[in-house]
């Protein structure tokens, strides 16, 4: 039987992310790890005009109360405009890409909902985008007993450095910034559209 992969839970996840899923017939979210700053959990790289712009989800309490909460209870912060900002940042960011407009009403639908949990907003952006890959028939599974799946099984990193091969593709920006590898996907979407999927099985 094949093993059974497993993965962090991020938001707007890295092209590796899905590099490392895109094969798959079911993957793993790790439903009982503690929350790590600095990590992919609440935030996503883009590619801007001056290069590498971030996003972070705010979160109650902050990044350093939460560190010993389970990923599954850190609640999302509401005392700022984030996802407005998020969405314009976005916009800002690719509305010149080739396949942003094709996205862009999926993404402005998705900011308008309300979650409570950053682990909800995740899983949602993840099935989302996996609709974008045609890979609907992912089956995206939760486990809170991780430790016995092994180690070093799937895509788990604890920063945005590429740790191995990222796709290659054109940027939007690239002649300006050089190349960004590992961004989130929504740069490789918006950049390739349908031929995205076929990008990241070349690269597995």
């Amino acid at each position: 039987m094949k093993q059974q992969k497993l993965f962090d839970s991020q938001y707007f996840p890295c092209v590796n992310w899905f590099k490392n899923s895109i094969s798959e017939s079911n993957i793993v979210l790790n439903g009982s790890e503690r929350f790590k700053k600095r990590s992919f959990y609440n935030r996503c790289g883009l590619v801007g005009s001056n290069g590498l712009i971030f996003l972070s989800v705010p979160l109650e309490g902050g990044r350093n109360r939460n560190q010993k909460e389970l990923f599954r209870n850190v609640k999302i912060s509401y005392a700022e405009s984030w996802r407005k900002i998020h969405f314009r940042t976005i916009e800002s960011c690719y509305a010149n890409s080739p396949f942003y407009a094709f996205y862009r009403d999926d993404l402005a639908k998705l900011f308008e909902k309300r979650f409570t949990y950053l682990y909800d907003l995740n899983l949602e952006i993840i099935r989302i985008i996996l609709s974008y890959l045609h890979k609907n028939e992912l089956v995206v599974e939760i486990t809170d007993d991780y430790n016995d799946m092994g180690p070093g099984i799937g895509y788990y990193p604890d920063t945005y450095e590429t740790v191995e091969p990222s796709p290659r593709y054109t940027q939007l920006f690239e002649d300006k910034v050089g190349f960004k590898p590992n961004v989130s996907i929504l740069d490789l979407l918006f950049m390739e559209g349908n031929n995205s999927s076929n990008i990241l099985k070349s690269t597995t």
